[in-house]
């Protein structure tokens, strides 16, 4: 993310960086890695309007995300809108009866139909590490998975939605804290938002976790043997 101004810099070749939609984000606050981005409880929104994946039918959507996780209906990333248009991918927050009253994780994919599925949440107000990923090849019971901390996440099918999808991704928006301009805003930090067109596989999602969470202890250095 942007060390600083008023944009979420990509840090690949693909310049494809996100800019303010809505309200004032804070940019440059402190992050798991370096800085993070901001947004409070008001109509804040950040966007990147230049993603295509319309040649896939797989992706991997991933943050560090560090704020409220018990509230009801927020949308933390969501590439589309919120499961009910085509090319919709969500990692949301819900507390709810179809949660049994508990805070969780909401992962979503709406391509042909509405797949949604739920985990329980980690601690609030702390760093998480979250990697959704999608195959829409595969049966609505394993076309999704979701990662938190680098461990994968038994789920539940989330109010009743389970349609089985097909087809590709297409090329939409991907919203940060919300989706249009003031709907079921996030509070909380992002940092290291990633979106790519491939499977992330266990292995790498635990390596990345575990270099990212705690850089000097991901390796050692022994003597010269």
């Amino acid at each position: 993310m942007s060390d600083s101004g008023s944009s979420a810099a990509d840090s690949t070749s693909n310049g494809n960086s996100a800019v303010t939609e809505h309200g004032t984000p804070a940019y440059g606050v402190g992050g798991e890695i370096g800085n993070a981005i901001s947004f409070g409880s008001g109509a804040e929104l950040v966007t990147n309007r230049t993603v295509d994946l319309s040649a896939s039918s797989t992706a991997t959507v991933e943050a560090w995300m560090n704020g409220n996780l018990t509230d009801d209906s927020q949308e933390v990333l969501n590439f589309g809108t919120s499961g009910i248009s085509s090319a919709s991918l969500e990692i949301a927050v819900r507390s709810s009866g179809y949660t049994n009253w508990g805070p969780a994780i909401v992962i979503g994919l709406g391509t042909s139909g509405l797949n949604q599925q739920y985990a329980a949440a980690p601690s609030s107000n702390a760093w998480h590490h979250v990697v959704a990923t999608y195959d829409t090849a595969q049966l609505a019971s394993s076309e999704m998975k979701l990662y938190i901390d680098g461990v994968a996440q038994t789920l539940t099918t989330y109010a009743g939605q389970n349609s089985d999808n097909s087809g590709t991704l297409g090329s939409a928006v991907l919203y940060m804290s919300g989706y249009y301009f003031n709907w079921n805003q996030w509070a909380g930090k992002l940092d290291e938002v990633r979106i790519s067109n491939v499977i992330r596989p266990a292995g790498w999602i635990a390596t990345e976790y575990s270099n990212q969470n705690i850089p000097g202890m991901f390796y050692g250095v022994g003597p010269l043997q």
